[in-house]
């Protein structure tokens, strides 16, 4: 399933996004204008994201951030790419475990009932709101093509979110 539309702001990182929703949604109207496909907003209408993204920052990785920023300090990492490699090598696993921490406590957490908008948004934990729908709630998500899914998985498929060394690297190991 995807959304009919989506919104986000204008960072680099949702250009693939944008471009995989703008293929979804044309794939079954290609007369649909980008407007009804993708909406791109100031990231003050995206508080409640950029919310998350602050608490998740300021949490474990600014934890991480200091204690880099002092490696620098006393001179045991210059910024270079070797310097970079060790410490991706070293450390990444352990940042990545305490990030995966944060997004499970986060989906653990409960949503309070909130005056004025119970209308729209229900209250209740993340998880069990995605995976556990109540009744009565109505899916606006739109089955995709599946020979376009195919195309799009494909042109991610030789991406590796842990492939973040060099290769040099990890022959070395």
């Amino acid at each position: 399933m995807f959304p009919k539309t989506v919104r986000s702001d204008m960072g680099w990182e949702v250009i693939l996004t944008c471009n995989s929703q703008l293929k979804l949604c044309r794939a079954e109207k290609p007369e649909l204008p980008f407007q009804k496909i993708y909406s791109f907003g100031t990231s003050t209408r995206n508080q409640h994201i950029e919310a998350w993204g602050n608490q998740l920052a300021g949490s474990q990785p600014e934890i991480w951030r200091k204690f880099f920023e002092e490696l620098e300090k006393d001179g045991f990492f210059d910024g270079g790419e070797i310097d970079k490699a060790c410490l991706q090598f070293l450390y990444m696993s352990m940042i990545q475990e305490h990030i995966h921490g944060f997004v499970e406590e986060h989906n653990r957490h409960c949503i309070r009932k909130q005056q004025n908008r119970e209308h729209y948004l229900p209250t209740g934990r993340p998880n069990k709101l995605y995976h556990y729908p109540s009744e009565g709630t109505q899916n606006y998500g739109s089955k995709p093509w599946q020979p376009l899914m195919e195309e799009l998985k494909n042109d991610v498929a030789a991406y590796d979110l842990n492939d973040y060394l060099p290769e040099e690297t990890v022959t070395m190991f």
